[in-house]
């Protein structure tokens, strides 16, 4: 056996894996396969915590109404029989100077209690402004505000116009009532303060105590605040500041509480991330990362930009940086860069907002604690972790009662955004920021070379699986993704033994929508630049190598950059030979093969530019034409005109020595080594493992561009409409390392990162294309392409599926939908919501073809119907004129149409109810609304099912029992399925009490279906199972193993009935291994 590598491709919804064996000049495919699982979003959660909000708000809402009830009666002003009053607004007017009777008064309280406004008494960290919003504030008008949607804002807005006009709540909203028609919306928000102000002005013109106003005052103000969680002293919950452990009632902040602990000192708390440490620690670590023109930052050169910009001012950008080291920027390499390639740099957001916040207060000097780094850690510290003000004010002080005034706790107290936790503590910057000063290792060679990992690696010592970092920072999408990777891992230590080599590639995008609108934009893209080229090309026929040539050419100004000449376009379009395509650093040195690193050049002159950059070529004597001055100062020109980015720029003035090893190394870090957060949890955890177990197995983690470059060389077109690309893409990714250039430079990389320097500063050869491109690879590479162009099922690559067995799923969609019973029959009621729209045009087609009964109204509202008809048949439509729709055309002449009463003032008629269909699958919620109706309900529907389950009854045929999700009981010991309710659905499906049960089906289990699907011929097919889709009829929904959505069948409807032959159940397991299920037991628990 040689050597056994993993390639692992983790998606967002997806791991592609496959395993070789090495072994000479031959290559062998182990297994390879992928596994599909959902997006790992937050959405479901979020959904839970809005409708749990909205549940919470609800309730204390009713309990203030009822502590509210209980006070007046305790006070004499209502008895038990007392309804509230219409008009309430009127009410609430006359009381602001006038004694109000009993049931008025009560009518104003319950109706300011109910409605009390927002209590945003603490700092907003999810809505802060910088100075620039505060501006733009300033200027939009309430309509502007109410289109941004900002509730903050807009508060903000209506309590500057209440004190402005000197009015209160009731009469400014009197006034739009009057204006407008209307009250509610998001327009007609105010502060719990402006509701107390109002309040109190009316109790001040009755005759009630002070105890009263008192107590009514504080129903309206009373607040759980978020950061104070559920429960009390008195009603502890683990979920809360007071709890119970080991059987003492303990008190613990929420914030604190939740607060994570340090991923290399575990017992630490971690520091917030926007202290000053926190910032410092990264900011060093970037400038630890940058390589100057072939040097590093020194120790003098990063206290001088700390002392003069992060101190001064909070950040540095990088530009300011260049001219701080008397560089140009594009001779700096090693940023981190945005999603548009933009350098960034660290900046020192939570101390800035400090800086900001006395600035804003007039404060002309910097307050000398501001420059006491630990004082400024202490007050982000308070910030992040105490959300009350009068809490921040107190924290604050007891810093130094000294130093920090009223005036300063004040000021300190209502900052915003001071939010998160970095995974680092305060402990482990402490030593890591004097290494990254002192040194030019970035954070990991310097956690590597001291040590300080191997705390990590000691948990998992021992340990036959390895797990997941469940310390990490991940969003729920990469830790989904990262969790389903190492379920592969371990499953296929567990087939095939270790590997020699795990490689790794990650997503590149945080979430699908991502992923699909940078494969939109990238699209759009490549049709402009294509169409731009046609254009220049005229008449000739362009191939994928010409589109190219063309798209350089206009890129570079029509001038070969080597020589400075002009290219001849006629000699470009049909000389095949006259110009070529370069890389400007050579591919085996920047494994770069996108655009950014590509030029146009005259053949003879890209011959003799060889394996060398630009500057050496045009520094080496053997150019005939410009100098590098030249060269240079073009290139600029064509940034500045933004032909080019400036990653391309970079790349035509590097001047560094690419023969040299330290460069090599930061090709590496660049454009090989995937270097990201994400990545790096992985890398470390299998790393970590590994080591702690003393196994050899080597990791690596690769960047997509990589993988993108082989697939592109080797003609391997991803078929996204199947899962298959995914296995080409590990099977890739494991291939890599037969480049013997990507296997070297991943191999110095690994000893680089252990600690261990490979670098022994002697030159080093430029290898050419081949060093990268091996033939040997891409013969490979080449046998893989009827696995990427298949779409149908292959049994030699193993699909797995994860199955969803969860039970507290949402039960239906959110939409209330209303039923009326006709004739004994239940429909479900459906509404065109503007006849004067484009819906009006619908509704007189169904008119005009005599479908009256269709509509409500032509029974409730017999003589409007008819109204309605008439305008139908009697309006003249001219459609040229774009005149389709016969209410709109009335309304143009005659206004909006009316009910028909007797004073001819009925109500507007803009919305028609109609019988949409007959009622199916629902969830009837009547009693919670209608609790007296008869002839009409509330619905639910699309009840989700939870599972399905399968009998064969005596006479051979089969059938199924579907339990949902609002079907499942709970008790002590979980959810469950009622066992009566189970024996009646049974009794209704025809399911005897000695039918053989079968098996019971989930989301995404597999099943085998023998069907006659011509008689006399039986068809075996498997699938994966969805869901029941029609009960009554038997239906069920399936789909292919190897695809969601097949182009030619958008869904695969089976319906259980007399040609289903067989059934039979499948497991599989992580690897996507299929076994069949012999015997199954009901489960009702």
């Amino acid at each position: 056996m040689g050597k056994k590598i993993l390639g692992l491709d983790i998606g967002i919804t997806s791991v592609g894996w496959g395993i070789l064996n090495f072994e000479g000049e031959k290559i062998e495919i182990i297994d390879k396969g992928v596994r599909i699982f959902p997006e790992g979003t937050t959405a479901e959660n979020e959904k839970r915590r809005l409708h749990r909000s909205s549940r919470r708000i609800k309730r204390r809402r009713q309990q203030r109404l009822i502590d509210l009830k209980a006070l007046l009666k305790r006070n004499n002003i209502i008895d038990g029989n007392f309804k509230t009053l219409n008009d309430p607004y009127a009410i609430r007017n006359k009381g602001l100077s006038q004694k109000l009777t009993n049931d008025e008064l009560a009518t104003a309280l319950f109706h300011i209690v109910k409605r009390r406004g927002s209590c945003l008494d603490v700092i907003d960290d999810t809505d802060a402004h910088n100075e620039s919003d505060t501006k733009a504030k300033k200027e939009l008008t309430l309509e502007e505000l109410t289109q941004k949607g900002s509730s903050k804002m807009i508060l903000d807005y209506n309590g500057k116009l209440l004190r402005s006009r000197r009015v209160f709540v009731s009469q400014l909203q009197f006034e739009r009532l009057k204006q407008d028609g209307k009250i509610r919306g998001i327009e007609n928000i105010y502060k719990t303060q402006d509701y107390v102000t109002e309040a109190e002005e009316i109790l001040k013109h009755q005759k009630v105590s002070t105890e009263f106003t008192k107590a009514v005052i504080d129903l309206i103000k009373r607040k759980r605040e978020y950061f104070d969680g559920p429960g009390s002293q008195s009603s502890p919950t683990p979920y809360g500041q007071w709890f119970f452990e080991n059987g003492q009632l303990k008190h613990m902040d929420m914030i604190e509480k939740m607060r994570g602990k340090c991923t290399i000192f575990k017992d630490e708390p971690c520091a917030p991330k926007m202290s000053y440490s926190a910032d410092l620690f990264n900011f060093l670590n970037d400038l630890n990362n940058l390589d100057i023109n072939g040097r590093s930052i020194s120790t003098e050169e990063k206290n001088g930009i700390i002392d003069q910009f992060i101190k001064v001012k909070g950040d540095i950008s990088p530009k300011e940086l260049a001219d701080f080291l008397g560089e140009d920027l594009s001779l700096i390499s090693g940023f981190r860069t945005d999603k548009n390639e933009k350098p960034l740099l660290t900046g020192f957001s939570g101390y800035k907002k400090l800086l900001l916040a006395f600035k804003e207060k007039n404060h002309s000097q910097m307050p000398n604690f501001l420059k006491n780094q630990d004082f400024v850690d202490k007050i982000i510290e308070i910030l992040t972790r105490v959300k009350g003000l009068e809490s921040r004010r107190k924290e604050l002080s007891e810093i130094d009662f000294n130093i920090f005034d009223e005036e300063k706790c004040e000021i300190l107290a209502n900052i915003s955004g001071i939010v998160g936790y970095h995974s680092l503590s305060k402990k482990a910057f402490d030593i890591l920021i004097p290494e990254l000063i002192e040194t030019s290792d970035n954070q990991m060679e310097i956690m590597a070379k001291s040590g300080l990992l191997g705390n990590r690696r000691k948990n998992y010592k021992g340990l036959k699986e390895i797990p997941a970092d469940e310390e990490a920072i991940l969003s729920p999408v990469a830790k989904r993704a990262q969790n389903e990777a190492l379920k592969v891992i371990n499953a296929i230590r567990k087939r095939y033994g270790e590997m020699d080599s795990i490689i790794i590639e990650t997503a590149r995008d945080k979430n699908s929508l991502e992923e699909k609108q940078r494969i939109n934009k990238e699209q759009q893209r490549g049709e402009v630049l294509n169409k731009q080229a046609e254009e220049v090309a005229g008449k000739t026929e362009l191939n994928k190598k010409i589109r190219q040539k063309i798209r350089l050419y206009m890129e570079q100004d029509g001038k070969c950059l080597y020589s400075g000449l002009s290219i001849d376009l006629n000699r470009l379009l049909n000389e095949p030979n006259a110009y070529e395509i370069d890389h400007i650093i050579p591919i085996s040195i920047s494994l770069d093969d996108s655009f950014n690193n590509k030029v146009l050049v005259l053949s003879d002159f890209n011959a003799l530019k060889g394996n060398t950059t630009p500057f050496q070529f045009l520094k080496s004597g053997k150019a005939r034409g410009w100098s590098f001055e030249e060269f240079k100062s073009h290139c600029q020109k064509l940034r500045k005109d933004h032909r080019i980015s400036d990653k391309k720029l970079q790349n035509f003035l590097f001047e560094e020595d690419i023969t040299r090893f330290s460069v090599q190394k930061e090709f590496i870090e660049r454009n090989l080594v995937d270097t990201r957060y994400a990545s790096r949890v992985i890398l470390n955890t299998l790393t970590d493992y590994f080591k702690a177990n003393g196994l050899s197995t080597k990791i690596h983690t690769v960047r997509g561009s990589v993988t993108s470059m082989l697939r592109q060389r080797a003609g391997l077109h991803k078929n996204r409409d199947y899962f298959y690309h995914h296995v080409v893409d590990g099977l890739l990714i494991a291939s890599i390392i037969e480049s013997k250039q990507i296997d070297r430079y991943l191999d110095i990389y690994q000893m680089e990162s252990r600690g261990i320097n490979p670098d022994t500063g002697e030159i080093m050869e430029v290898a050419g294309e081949q060093a990268i491109f091996d033939p040997k690879l891409f013969c490979f590479l080449s046998s893989l392409k009827d696995i990427d162009e298949a779409i149908t099922f292959r049994n030699d690559i193993r699909i797995s599926h994860k199955i969803d067995r969860k039970p507290n799923r949402q039960f239906t969609d959110e939409t209330l939908y209303g039923v009326r019973k006709v004739e004994g029959i239940n429909y479900r009621m459906g509404r065109f919501k503007d006849i004067y729209g484009p819906e009006g045009t619908t509704v007189a087609k169904e008119i005009r073809d005599g479908k009256d009964q269709k509509f409500l109204m032509a029974k409730n509202d017999p003589a409007t119907f008819e109204l309605l008809k008439k305008i139908v048949f009697n309006t003249i439509l001219y459609p040229e004129k774009k005149e389709n729709n016969p209410f709109a055309e009335f309304k143009k002449e005659n206004g909006f149409i009316k009910k028909v009463s007797k004073n001819n003032k009925g109500p507007i008629v803009k919305s028609l109810k109609y019988y949409f269909e007959k009622l199916g699958n629902h969830l009837d919620i009547t009693k919670k609304y209608l609790p007296k109706s008869s002839e009409t309900k509330v619905v639910l529907l699309q009840i989700k099912p939870f599972r399905t389950d399968f009998y064969r009854c005596k006479n051979g045929k089969f059938k199924f029992v579907t339990i949902r999700f609002s079907d499942l009981k709970q008790d002590k010991e979980g959810l469950f399925v009622d066992e009566i309710w189970y024996a009646q659905q049974k009794a209704k499906k025809g399911i005897l009490v000695d039918d053989e049960f079968l098996f019971s089906l989930n989301r995404n289990e597999y099943l085998e279906i023998c069907k006659e699907d011509v008689p006399g011929h039986q068809a075996k097919n498997l699938y994966r199972f969805i869901a029941t889709n029609t009960d009554q009829a038997s239906i069920i929904e399936v789909k292919q193993l190897y695809c969601n959505v097949e182009k030619e069948k958008p869904q695969i409807m089976v319906s259980i009935g007399n040609k289903i032959k067989n059934i039979q159940k499948f497991h599989h397991d992580v690897l996507g291994n299929i076994y069949k299920v012999e015997k199954e037991v009901l489960h009702l628990r």
